[in-house]
């Protein structure tokens, strides 16, 4: 768990893992989330994502994601060769916050 162990160590106690673990935390006060996250992260796994938009989902919270192939962790406006598609993403945020109910 590349992030886990980056923010909190090689053996956290169960208590700091489950206070660092945004999914555990969603409750129908939760506000909307706009999620964007690359399939070739290697610092935070995409499945962090995952959890955390079902969880969302599961509270009928108001929320987006975009999973990108490949731009790594903090591409931010896509420099990056053939990565051009990651620009994208601000467009796609401001879509998202004028559609909010």
């Amino acid at each position: 768990m590349g992030s886990r162990n980056s923010l909190l160590g090689e053996d956290p106690e169960e208590k700091m893992i489950r206070l660092y673990s945004n999914e555990l935390h969603v409750t129908d006060q939760t506000p909307p989330a706009f999620l964007v996250h690359s399939g070739d992260d290697d610092v935070v796994p995409i499945q962090n994502s995952l959890r955390f938009y079902e969880a969302l989902q599961q509270h009928g919270i108001y929320a987006e994601m975009h999973i990108y192939p490949t731009g790594g962790h903090g591409y931010s406006l896509a420099t990056t060769r053939g990565t051009e598609y990651l620009k994208t993403w601000p467009d796609r945020l401001i879509d998202w916050i004028l559609s909010l109910p």
